[in-house]
Formats: C-alpha cells, sequence, structure tokens
C-alpha cells in the first residue's frame, strides 16, 4: 500500500508538470499566465503538502512560495519579468519546496539566459528577413551603408519574450535532478 506521502508527492509531480506546461502554453499564445491556474497550483501544494507530509510539509511549502517569490520580485521591480512570473515561480515554491525551488530558480536562470539569447537571435533573423523584402523607398525605414546593404538595428530593451517556458525548464530539471519522478512512482 501507498503511504500519503507517496500518493502526494505523485500529485506534486504531476500537477506541477501540468502546471508549467500549461502556463508556458498560454504565456507564449496570449503572454499571459491564468490566475485561476496559480490559485490552484497553490490548493494542490497546501492540500498534498498537509495531507503527506503533515505541519512540517506545509512549513515546507509556504517557505518555498516565499522563496519563488523573492527569488522574482527584483526581475519584476526591474522590469524583466511579469507579475505573472513571479506569482508562477512561487506557486512552484511552494509546490517543490525550498530544495526544490532553489534548484528550479537556478536552472530557470540558465533557461532564461539561453532562451534570451535565442529570442533576440531570432529576432535578428525575423528583421533581417522583413528588410529584405521590397518596399517603396517612403515606407522602408532601415538605414544603408556606403553599398546599399540594409542595416537592422533593434532595440533590445523593448524585445520582452514569454518567461514562463523558461520557468517550465527549470522546474523539470529539478524535477529531474531531485528525482521526483522516481520517488513519486516508489
Amino acid at each position: 500500500m501507498l503511504s500519503n506521502a507517496t500518493i502526494a508527492s505523485s500529485l506534486i509531480t504531476v500537477f506541477v508538470i501540468m502546471l508549467v506546461s500549461t502556463c508556458s502554453l498560454t504565456d507564449i499564445i496570449s503572454r499571459r499566465i491564468p490566475n485561476p491556474l496559480l490559485v490552484a497550483g497553490l490548493a494542490v501544494a497546501m492540500l498534498c503538502h498537509g495531507i503527506g507530509f503533515g505541519i512540517s510539509g506545509l512549513g515546507n511549502s509556504f517557505l518555498g512560495l516565499f522563496l519563488g517569490g523573492v527569488l522574482f520580485l527584483p526581475l519584476y521591480v526591474l522590469g524583466g519579468t511579469s507579475a505573472g512570473d513571479v506569482k508562477l515561480m512561487a506557486t512552484v515554491g511552494a509546490l517543490l519546496g525550498t530544495t526544490g525551488v532553489i534548484v528550479a530558480g537556478i536552472a530557470t536562470f540558465i533557461c532564461g539566459g539561453i532562451l534570451g539569447v535565442l529570442w533576440i537571435l531570432w529576432r535578428i533573423v525575423e528583421s533581417h528577413a522583413e528588410s529584405h523584402v521590397p518596399a517603396s523607398s517612403s515606407t522602408r525605414q532601415l538605414d544603408t551603408q556606403s553599398f546599399g546593404v540594409p542595416i537592422v538595428s533593434l532595440d533590445l530593451r523593448t524585445l520582452s519574450f514569454p518567461y514562463a517556458p523558461a520557468i517550465a525548464g527549470g522546474t523539470f530539471i529539478a524535477i529531474w535532478h531531485l528525482d521526483l519522478l522516481g520517488r513519486a512512482t516508489g
């Protein structure tokens, strides 16, 4: 017979995978992370940690919630992420607990850096491709060098990208690193 802790760990692992995957899709499509998903995540976190691990589990979940929010709050204040990203990371923290959110947070920052560079490169390629579309001289907005080669200029400050996929990547790495799938299956 499975223990309450094993069942709780299984539910948490499955739910966090579904949560970050769904939030990634909505962030990519609409640039929003729905609050009802995050509220559901917090409810699952509190129920599973409380039933599966008791008071210490609830404490671990609350501390993970706090750490997840604190990790991303400076980025939000500086304009690097949205409030939805902060709330998603806090919810991931509530689900994974303190150790999980620290691993997920570090991995998320690495994934975010990689995705950010890829996003910038993609936007440069996209802008360069658009610059080669024939346009009348009155509508073309690109500068040209002395040989008539278009210069692609992007304002990197306006290049935002959906950050939930980076959070998902960091969360998946934490699940793998902490062997949460192995623990969940017994």
